[in-house]
């Protein structure tokens, strides 16, 4: 549902940054032809990566997905453009329709009821530690837990963003869900705890990444189904994380729930799927039999992880057929025959 580039340092996608570089240059012989003592050199320019805007909109539109739950969808089932970021009224409803129970999403627009009257420092303190401005913390269902991974870069350029998106006058109300809030936030998640890749290079560790930020939180199961934040550390990647089908507003003929897939190279999983197929279910949503693949996948080309640059997909597709493979077959499988 996110759901929701660096190359570990950690560097943008090439796309979105321009690196300007100098070259040693000799200095050339005068014109008696006396050879000079010493070289002289160009140095470098800075290259050190800088927030941006476009670094912060494609983190938000096509990594962290984050308009997957914070912008309101139409009766067709596309997302409502003219509220784009503004939250959504019982985004998650816990006890069925007009019983109570519903999670709502945030304001993220650059207005009064949304972000206008936040700090830098406090906008990243939400959506990096789970903290509010006055101290409460935020449920984790909003994957703060995940986003504390971000780079200061991106973080940066995420706030800078935030802050170019139109206002919108939409007041979210107090969520209402039948559990107690949460008295202090979650427990950050650490990159380090991440499947390691069997071979090191530029390109894995930009994957891991980004499938920290974006495929982990939903592909890997939960220890406690009331407790977002409880993956089960041994089966990270391997699926299994139970989506009931009416919590994603959809009926037959979908399973009553959608179970994420192992994303894995094991036989219950990914072995056998090439790069270009693990890349192809992220861009354009279809599978290898050529079907497409169920919600809450944010993959296909109308959604978030269609926008993923090619240097993206193919780092994250290197990395997930690199790392070890977990035995984890799923409850069932779901996807929708090609018309």
């Amino acid at each position: 549902m996110r759901q929701l580039c660096l190359v570990l340092a950690i560097s943008l996608t090439s796309s979105t940054l321009v690196t300007a570089c100098g070259g040693d240059d000799e200095a050339l012989p005068d014109a008696g032809g006396a050879t000079p003592d010493a070289e002289v050199t160009t140095p470098d320019a800075d290259t050190t990566p800088q927030p941006s805007v476009a670094r912060g909109e494609y983190l938000v539109e096509h990594v962290a997905a984050c308009g997957d739950c914070h912008t309101p969808r139409l009766k067709t089932g596309a997302p409502d453009l003219d509220n784009y970021l503004a939250g959504v009224e019982c985004f998650i409803d816990v006890n069925g329709p007009d019983a109570g129970g519903c999670l709502h999403s945030r304001n993220l627009t650059d207005h009064a009821t949304g972000l206008a009257n936040r700090s830098d420092d406090e906008i990243k303190t939400m959506f990096q530690d789970g903290i509010r401005p006055n101290g409460e913390a935020l449920v984790s269902v909003m994957p703060y837990w995940i986003f504390h991974n971000l780079s200061d870069v991106d973080a940066d350029s995420i706030v800078m963003y935030l802050r170019t998106v139109p206002g919108v006058d939409h007041t979210v109300p107090a969520s209402d869900p039948p559990w107690t809030p949460p008295l202090v936030a979650a427990p950050a998640f650490d990159l380090d705890d991440m499947p390691a890749p069997a071979t090191t290079s530029d390109e894995k560790e930009l994957g891991r990444y980004l499938a920290t930020l974006a495929c982990v939180d939903c592909h890997t199961a939960r220890t406690d189904m009331n407790d977002f934040r409880s993956l089960d550390m041994t089966k990270l990647l391997a699926g299994g994380n139970g989506f009931p089908r009416e919590m994603l507003g959809l009926g037959d003929p979908f399973p009553a729930v959608i179970f994420t897939s192992n994303l894995t190279p094991h036989a219950t999983g990914l072995d056998g799927w090439t790069a270009a197929e693990i890349i192809a279910v992220l861009h354009d949503g279809v599978d290898p039999e050529g079907d497409l693949v169920c919600p809450p996948m944010p993959g296909g080309q109308m959604a978030p992880f269609g926008g993923l640059t090619d240097d993206d997909a193919e780092a994250i597709a290197a990395y997930l057929m690199d790392i070890a493979g977990i035995d984890n077959a799923i409850p069932n499988g779901c996807s929708i025959p090609s018309p």
